[in-house]
């Protein structure tokens, strides 16, 4: 069995295991400070990785720090056959998330010009976005078998528990959703029409109105977070192969910027009965906006980053394979 390195995070966090190669490549590309402590069975303490011989091209070792012997002078060069996976995985949940998002623009555009075409055109528009509302339904299961298909690499606790609580997300709004529908339903099932159409005309039609605005608001910050969640899982996968988590960082960072952007609008609205001053209204409206247009911008980095890693993966596959 190779012998398994890890490196000390923030507090006692312990990140890893990696493989000896992983490590090479870590240093190589900068992402692992000649001053960053790492562990491994030969040693009894954390240790600056300066101190590993061989693994910086200029080896800056302290008086009192040990010396050991390289990670490996001749590493593997074959991926953990995890990453194939994970290379799959990341192609459906793109796959998935583009084809949704797209289906969810031209369901919002039909649902604005129809009215304003001819009668005639009703029924092909009924068709199309019945259509639509099918092909959301299919990408969205695309995407949970990607989400289902990246527990298998990398081998790395936090970057399967952000998974699995980004697809946890992921369900929140569809739950929501079929526990308000069969709330309806059952009601309707047991011969209760009139209890319904009471409760609908007795101040239930609020309470509808209530589930629906909260099953609105629940989709773009379930989305939000699900951006956040797969930008750490992300981060976490370039580290397992030695590469820059950059791109990783900064959509989290974009993230957490639409978050302020979700409160500053939201505080307006709240702010307006109690100052009654007309600005506020304006500044909801331009935060919304900045809003829409910060999400816009995420989605498709995510998208990019989707793609980004897994052609990493292949990259790194494919030179393994001409060696």
């Amino acid at each position: 069995m190779s012998e398994q390195w890890y490196i000390k995070g923030e507090g006692d966090e312990k990140i890893g295991p990696y493989t000896a190669e992983q490590i090479q490549r870590y240093a190589l590309v900068g992402s692992l400070a000649p001053e960053d402590l790492v562990w491994t069975e030969r040693v009894e303490s954390w240790i600056p990785a300066s101190s590993v011989e061989g693994l910086f091209p200029i080896v800056q070792c302290e008086a009192h720090a040990p010396s050991i012997t390289s990670p490996s002078q001749t590493p593997s060069t074959v991926l953990h056959p995890g990453y194939q996976t994970t290379a799959r995985a990341l192609w459906l949940i793109r796959l998935g998330s583009l084809l949704g998002f797209l289906a969810v623009v031209l369901q919002v555009f039909i649902s604005l010009i129809g009215p304003k075409l001819s009668p005639d055109t009703l029924p092909f528009i009924g068709y199309l976005s019945a259509s639509l509302v099918g092909g959301g339904i299919l990408f969205f299961l695309v995407k949970l078998i990607g989400y289902s298909m990246g527990f298998g690499a990398p081998r790395d606790g936090a970057a399967r528990a952000l998974l699995g609580v980004a697809l946890t997300i992921q369900l929140l709004p569809l739950i929501t959703a079929l526990i308000g529908a069969s709330a309806i339903l059952t009601l309707a099932m047991n011969d209760n029409l009139e209890f319904l159409v009471g409760f609908l005309s007795f101040g239930g039609a609020l309470w509808a109105v209530a589930f629906f605005f909260a099953l609105i608001f629940l989709q773009p910050i379930a989305g939000m977070i699900n951006l956040a969640l797969m930008g750490g899982y992300l981060k976490r996968v370039s580290l397992s192969l030695g590469l820059p988590a950059a791109d990783a960082i900064s959509l989290m960072r974009r993230v957490w910027w639409k978050f302020g952007l979700l409160g500053f609008t939201v505080a307006n609205l709240l702010l307006e009965p109690i100052i009654n001053v007309g600005i506020n209204y304006l500044l909801a409206l331009l935060g919304g906006l900045a809003l829409c247009l910060q999400y816009l911008v995420a989605y498709f980095h995510y998208l990019g980053l989707l793609s980004s890693t897994r052609s990493s993966i292949l990259f790194q596959q494919n030179r393994a394979f001409q060696r």
